[in-house]
């Protein structure tokens, strides 16, 4: 059995190709969002729409995902010479290992979880959600935007696990989104298991690089996932959108050391105004793979 890790970055509504190399046979998979940024080109507006959503299948060496994603303002539509998504896979190639869990759940509301997960075991050395979508709209018309929140997290019952939701989108003037919802992806390891490790990254709003060390283990790659984002534009003010996003949108590896370029949630609108750092923040999971 191999673990294997592929990271790639495109413009939204993309579809893109994970190929793990002639010879090789996808057995499990998941696909994560390790960065999005979505834009409008030559204008800020007021938001009705913020969703991004996978759909993935595997044949051969290969996953296949493809990309949808609004950012939408009335008549106003995101633009794409300023907006991407980078998106992580992680598989298990050529042969079986019941050590490993990888699971999904898709449309899971806010405060909700998914359908139970079987587990391989109840004694893990990873156990990590992380997020593979979202879906945020206000209902009836357009409205400005204070707070953005989309976490994926992990629940467990012995050998049944669980992804839970927390998903929100509002503004100053009691306006919410109706009916959020976060897809979300599971990663779960055996503690027997060596063959893949996790670093948590939590609470993170860094615009320089961020240093992650897997002591005493050299990597042979690493995959960024991310798990929570809330950006604000900070109690008491709301404001347009012109870009939103978060995430570590590239990182390198060297030694046992994960190098981000950065780690963080933001949002601008085209008058100055840009997320509170102290109320912004994004969470994430560093997947690494021994050399």
């Amino acid at each position: 059995m191999t673990v294997a890790i592929q990271t790639l970055s495109t413009l939204p509504n993309k579809e893109i190709v994970f190929d793990f190399g002639k010879g090789t046979n996808v057995l499990h998979y998941v696909v994560g969002i390790s960065y999005w940024k979505f834009s409008f080109d030559n204008t800020d507006q007021r938001i009705d729409t913020i969703t991004l959503n996978l759909t993935s299948n595997s044949a051969g060496s290969q996953v296949t995902t493809s990309i949808a994603a609004q950012l939408q303002g009335g008549d106003h539509k995101m633009g794409y010479k300023n907006s991407s998504v980078t998106l992580s896979c992680v598989a298990i190639l050529n042969d079986d290992n019941r050590n490993y869990t990888f699971g999904s759940g898709l449309g899971i509301p806010n405060g909700g979880r998914s359908s139970p997960i079987t587990l391989c075991s109840s004694t893990p050395s990873v156990s990590s959600a992380f997020l593979s979508g979202f879906s945020l709209r206000y209902s009836g018309s357009k409205h400005h935007v204070q707070t953005i929140q989309t976490t994926a997290g992990v629940a467990t019952d012995g050998s049944t696990g669980y992804i839970t939701s927390q998903a929100n989108m509002n503004d100053h003037s009691n306006n919410w989104a109706q009916n959020p919802t976060i897809d979300g992806g599971l990663i779960y390891v055996d503690k027997s298991q060596t063959g893949l490790l996790a670093q948590a990254l939590p609470n993170q709003q860094a615009a320089s690089p961020v240093s992650v060390k897997f002591p005493g283990t050299s990597l042979s790659a690493a995959a960024v996932m991310l798990q929570s984002l809330t950006v604000s534009y900070g109690s008491g003010h709301d404001h347009d959108i012109k870009h939103v996003g978060g995430g570590a949108p590239n990182w390198t590896v060297g030694g046992d050391t994960v190098v981000l370029d950065s780690a963080q949630a933001f949002m601008s609108d085209d008058s100055h105004n840009s997320q509170q750092n102290s109320d912004s923040r994004v969470s994430l999971i560093v997947l690494g793979i021994p050399a």
